[in-house]
């Protein structure tokens, strides 16, 4: 098990651009990518990565944010509809998409983000408070997607999807 960044924290076995990632070709089981893609300019590079490192079979299991606000760390660049992961994914065979936050906490996002900016009245520390008082005055509600995260039209405003997927077999990349 490696944990791979760009910035070299405690718990960070290999710092480098996954873009680039320094394993063989067809050389990983299995990866892991939670809420990274949002994250980097070109999501697709990133894939193809991926695609290029995982032996047949492999499996990526991957977390993309939908319905959620701007959150910079230390870059914020794309959303992804459950149809754009599986285009993005389309190298793979088996994919599976599931709503990983549901319909609440994609609403719920949007709504303390609307309410800080329009209370904040442009001061940003403000804003900044007044979007952790909302969080946490709001958070009970996220409860309910225990039950509308399985709701057939959830996909529409779902926070994040995750994707399951694997690498096709007798593929050459």
């Amino acid at each position: 098990i490696f944990n791979v960044d760009i910035f070299a924290y405690d718990n960070v076995d290999i710092v480098c651009d996954i873009e680039s990632l320094p394993f063989e070709d067809n050389s990983i089981d299995l990866i892991i990518n939670l809420a990274v893609l949002e994250h980097v300019p070109y999501p697709d590079r990133v894939i193809s990565e991926i695609f290029r490192v995982l032996k047949y079979d492999g499996v990526v299991f991957s977390t993309f944010p939908f319905m959620q606000g701007f959150h910079a760390s230390p870059y914020d660049f794309s959303r992804r509809t459950s149809e754009g992961l599986k285009v993005a994914y389309s190298e793979f065979s088996e994919i599976e998409v599931k709503n990983a936050g549901g319909p609440t906490s994609g609403f719920l996002w949007i709504f303390q983000e609307w309410v800080a900016i329009i209370f904040s009245f442009g001061i940003k520390p403000l804003h900044s408070i007044l979007t952790f008082l909302l969080m946490l005055i709001t958070f009970p509600l996220k409860f309910l997607d225990i039950f509308y995260v399985h709701h057939p039209m959830a996909q529409n405003i779902s926070s994040a999807f995750t994707l399951i997927a694997k690498k096709k077999k007798n593929v050459q990349s």
